[in-house]
């Protein structure tokens, strides 16, 4: 839509290009941001380890795993 909006305005060509290079790169950079935050997160849930409370008759007694 943002880029539509460039080529119906009365913007020079040169400067419509430039933003819709800008544009482009943002994109770029927001999905690889994105790639890298998902693996982050799926390697901390992965390797992360899992601490349970150990329960005695019903009393929470120790911390383990």
């Amino acid at each position: 839509a943002k880029i539509d909006e460039l080529f119906a305005s009365d913007r020079e060509l040169p400067e419509i290009l430039e933003e819709v290079a800008r544009l482009g790169a943002q994109l770029l950079m927001q999905a690889a941001l994105e790639a890298e935050v998902t693996e982050f997160l799926g390697v901390i849930a992965t390797s992360a380890p899992q601490r349970h409370r150990v329960r005695s008759r019903g009393h929470a007694t120790a911390i383990g795993r």
